[in-house]
């Protein structure tokens, strides 16, 4: 039976960038998404540590802000800022994280409001990552 208020699960997506088999020109976290989801049909996007491997990190998050129904969720976590270099070739990084108010900037920018971000974990080996959790609702 069913609870009070509760709604049944649809349907989920899942779209994991492997590195193996994937068109680097469809590559850039939520813009792979958008070839497969119809715009405006999702409830909640999450981007776990995926925008730092994104060409353009900014059109990726207006990618997510796409496909999300009105006052759809988007959860991100990722890096903050670092500079452990060796990331890129270690890793594949494109960027070395992200400076909290450029998060805060490109979420506007993709028209999300109700924005938070805060630092949700830091390593205690070097290099010392640290997790940063945001989250935004469409406007």
């Amino acid at each position: 039976a069913e609870r009070a208020g509760a709604r049944a699960l649809i349907g989920v997506v899942a779209i994991e960038d492997d590195r193996a088999g994937v068109d680097e020109n469809a590559r850039g976290g939520a813009g792979q998404a958008a070839i497969m989801v119809e715009a405006g049909s999702v409830d909640l996007v999450i981007l776990s540590q995926a925008l730092h491997h994104a060409a353009d990190p900014a059109a990726a998050l207006a990618g997510a802000a796409k496909l999300l129904k009105p006052h759809g969720q988007l959860l991100l976590l990722d890096l903050l800022a670092h500079k452990f270099d060796k990331a890129r070739e270690l890793y594949g990084d494109r960027w070395l994280g992200f400076a909290e108010s450029d998060l805060h900037r490109w979420l506007e920018a993709a028209g999300f409001r109700k924005i938070e971000i805060s630092v949700v974990a830091r390593e205690e080996q070097p290099p010392h990552f640290q997790t940063i959790l945001a989250s935004g609702e469409k406007g």
